[in-house]
């Protein structure tokens, strides 16, 4: 098997999953995790949208993170395995933390919020 160029590794997305999975390696994620954090930062830049109207991105990443944080370590141990967002969650802050963690379960930093918002993250 020839090796990869860099030519062939920036075309893979255009390929299936499984010839993406082939250019994995040191540095690269897997596709199904590619997925995912688009639909997390999906999911955030609506939740700033609709729950932060008005303030900083420095203000809007600091709010998510913490509401993630405190959902993650309460009720998301319970709302976990549920397939559908929970009834008394439906239209708060909370709905957006168990979409976000659905897509992906992983505890998100200001400053990965403020990457995902656009900002430089520092």
């Amino acid at each position: 098997m020839k090796p990869l160029r860099a030519i062939d590794v920036a075309s893979a997305e255009l390929i299936d999953d499984n010839a993406v999975m082939m250019t994995r390696g040191p540095g690269h994620r897997l596709p199904a995790t590619v997925r995912a954090l688009r639909e997390r930062d999906r999911l955030l830049r609506g939740a700033v949208n609709r729950f932060c109207v008005g303030m900083s991105a420095s203000g809007a990443a600091t709010k998510l993170a913490r509401a993630l944080a405190v959902y993650r370590s309460t009720a998301w141990r319970r709302d976990r395995t549920e397939t559908s967002c929970p009834q008394r969650h439906l239209g708060s802050l909370r709905e957006v933390c168990w979409r976000i963690l659905q897509a992906r379960d992983a505890p998100i930093a200001a400053r990965t919020i403020r990457r995902a918002l656009g900002g430089n993250g520092d």
